[in-house]
């Protein structure tokens, strides 16, 4: 681990220790084994894992938690099996298996549902609202008592032509294709599309996208 931290200091990543900030909870379970390919082609292998909460990319060292940092110095992160791009002074993780370029500014929340019971019972307590990168829209219960529903914020990217277009439901969705608002409600309606699931957007992505070419 020495190692890779040296390495990361020689290609200009500085490692910077986490100052008190936002809770994190983070996009993957565990930090994993993935590697940082560098702009001028050099690899770098490392146990990261991304932090939604804060929008920031981590590494451990010696067994402390860093900031990878240096972003205009990084190609691309991988970590199991996917691909995340620095961009918008951030990382934003490229979408496999769409048609067109296509990517997700994450951004997600959990509402504190209460603390289980003694028979694992939902029991209610105080709401807060708080941020995490767990981004399935469903119930994530951690490894204390507290169960909380996941609020799913992320946004959508996409280029044509070099400009970007952004959005996160129906209707900044419908601002980016308005020639096509007729075609894309039918689709809606019909395939009930749920803008927070990845699936249902990359399907209506790549539809409107073939229909557009």
């Amino acid at each position: 681990m020495k190692k890779r931290i040296i390495i990361f200091l020689l290609l200009g990543i500085i490692a910077i220790r986490l100052c008190a900030q936002k809770p994190r909870v983070f996009l993957f379970k565990e930090f994993i084994s993935g590697m940082v390919l560098m702009k001028n082609a050099a690899k770098v292998n490392a146990l990261l894992n991304y932090d939604a909460a804060n929008e920031q990319m981590l590494y451990v060292y010696n067994n402390q938690q860093m900031l990878l940092s240096g972003l205009e110095k990084i190609d691309t992160v991988y970590i199991n099996n996917r691909l995340f791009i620095p961009m918008e002074d951030n990382f934003l993780e490229y979408m496999k298996g769409s048609l067109y370029p296509f990517f997700v500014k994450w951004s997600l929340g959990k509402q504190m549902r209460g603390r289980k019971g003694a028979y694992g019972q939902v029991t209610q307590g105080k709401v807060e609202m708080i941020n995490t990168s767990y981004w399935t829209n469903g119930v994530y219960e951690n490894q204390s008592l507290d169960v909380y529903n996941v609020i799913n914020k992320s946004e959508y990217r996409f280029f044509i032509n070099g400009k970007v277009y952004k959005f996160k439901n129906k209707k900044t969705f419908l601002k980016c294709f308005p020639e096509k608002k007729e075609e894309i409600l039918h689709y809606i309606h019909n395939r009930h599309v749920d803008f927070k699931n990845i699936d249902h957007v990359k399907e209506l992505y790549n539809t409107i996208m073939k229909c557009s070419n």
